[in-house]
């Protein structure tokens, strides 16, 4: 019953006897979080935008800075040995007339392996986030993010809850704005560093590798 939980593709990789020799552990499962700073996000849109957003009136559907967010996706992690791992995590955040794709390639060391697993770590990937205003205007912003993180694991044989407390710039790649009118507008700019907070519920082999005997 547990096992079904876990895509059968990854157990079909892992039942060979050569493959389950040399995993330390392993797990994938769901992940949810939130950003919660700046507290609207992003810290600063690129001039043009945030002007427009000035000079609207008081009540008028602009573009406008993410106050409330989630995100939700997956994790996937397999360890090297007891001392590190590396990893994946993918997913979408969402937000009022917000969107956010990801996926973040990630490397840990545990620096304490006791009741409470102690991982930092941090990883780089790729995504795309768009905020929509009133009429045809939007902005999309293909971006790179840097993360840095700190995680608190608990773990069975088979499960493992994580909370993670994380710092991540997106590094933009390119800046697609249209005005109200869909006429597209260069633009530069914009400062986009958040923090956030997600929980991992992780499913897998959790139970370190028995140490051999001699003459094993």
């Amino acid at each position: 019953m547990i096992r079904a939980l876990i895509p059968a593709a990854v157990l079909t990789t892992l039942a060979s006897p050569a493959m389950a020799a040399d995993v330390y552990m392993w797990g994938v499962g769901p992940r949810l979080g939130t950003n919660f700073l700046p507290g609207a996000y992003p810290a600063a849109f690129p001039t043009i935008v945030a002007d427009a957003r000035q000079a609207a009136a008081p009540d008028a559907p602009v573009i406008d800075k993410v106050r409330t967010d989630v995100v939700f996706g997956f994790e996937s992690q397999y360890y090297i040995n007891g001392g590190s791992r590396i990893g994946a995590i993918g997913g979408f955040g969402v937000g009022k007339q917000y969107f956010d794709a990801h996926i973040i390639g990630k490397y840990d060391v545990v620096i304490q392996s006791a009741a409470v697993d102690f991982l930092v770590g941090g990883g780089a990937g790729f995504g795309t986030q768009r905020w929509k205003g009133s009429e045809q205007a939007s902005l999309r912003v293909p971006y790179f993010p840097l993360r840095a993180e700190a995680a608190g694991m608990i773990r069975s044989d088979w499960m493992a809850y994580q909370l993670t407390v994380y710092g991540q710039y997106n590094l933009q790649g390119h800046h697609y704005y249209f005005d109200e009118t869909g006429t597209e507008v260069p633009v530069r700019g914009g400062f986009y560093p958040t923090m956030g907070l997600e929980l991992s519920v992780m499913f897998g082999d959790y139970e370190p590798p028995r140490p051999r005997k001699k003459g094993e």
